[in-house]
């Protein structure tokens, strides 16, 4: 996660430049780098993506904020960005999923004989018409999880629609690194693509390989671009 990356970060060159062993050139260096992070780490700010993705993280939810010495006005700011979210783009998102949070409990003993005991509006409420998926959500404590994804599909009937929206926010790529080198190498190969002398599915498997380090580069035959007639 980008937002508790750059918090360690910044704890790493605070605690550094109260080191009277280091150098004043490394001083003056470390200064350098912690206004550097605190110009990009003041762009979060202006993101609802990151607030977001850190609440939706199972791992983190907005006790992280409070973890971190964030003044409850932020932490509050945080709240309502995802609050607003949810109500706005996905409260009402048809996910084709039915939820098993607001099934009916099998009633186990016979009703009343006193038809007023039994009329709908005294039922016990079920736990969705009590607290929102949402609200259900931030109630929790955090759990420690590695694949954030997994743990939401995975519930994807408890939280049918909270759980569209954590997919759509997890799944934004850290970096666009990924991104842009797939795009170029499309670039390059489109055309290739377009006349069939390419897979489509070759293109996307070559732009997941790992970049080849120095030095490892793998001498081609003699030959290989020939064009063989038939």
């Amino acid at each position: 996660m980008v937002i508790p990356a750059m918090d360690h970060i910044d704890e790493t060159l605070a605690t550094a430049t109260w080191n009277k062993n280091l150098s004043p050139s490394i001083h003056a260096a470390l200064a350098i780098g912690k206004r550097t992070l605190n110009r990009y780490y003041n762009k979060t700010n202006h993101s609802e993506v990151y607030h977001i993705a850190m609440v939706l993280h199972p791992c983190h939810k907005l006790v992280y904020f409070k973890n971190a010495g964030w003044q409850d006005e932020w932490i509050e700011a945080a709240r309502s960005i995802v609050w607003d979210e949810y109500d706005r783009t996905y409260v009402f998102m048809d996910t084709g999923i039915e939820s098993t949070s607001g099934a009916p409990i099998a009633q186990t003993t016979l009703q009343s004989l006193n038809i007023f005991d039994n009329l709908p509006s005294l039922a016990a409420p079920t736990p969705c018409e009590l607290r929102d998926e949402l609200e259900r959500y931030l109630s929790t404590d955090p759990e420690f999880v590695t694949d954030p994804l997994s743990w939401w599909y995975k519930r994807r009937t408890a939280y049918p629609h909270l759980h569209r929206m954590a997919l759509d926010y997890l799944s934004i790529p850290a970096t666009s690194v990924d991104v842009e080198r797939s795009t170029c190498a499309l670039i390059c190969l489109g055309y290739w693509s377009l006349l069939s002398y390419v897979n489509d599915a070759d293109v996307k498997a070559a732009t997941i390989l790992p970049e080849i380090q120095e030095g490892e580069e793998e001498d081609l035959p003699i030959g290989w671009d020939a064009i063989h007639h038939k």
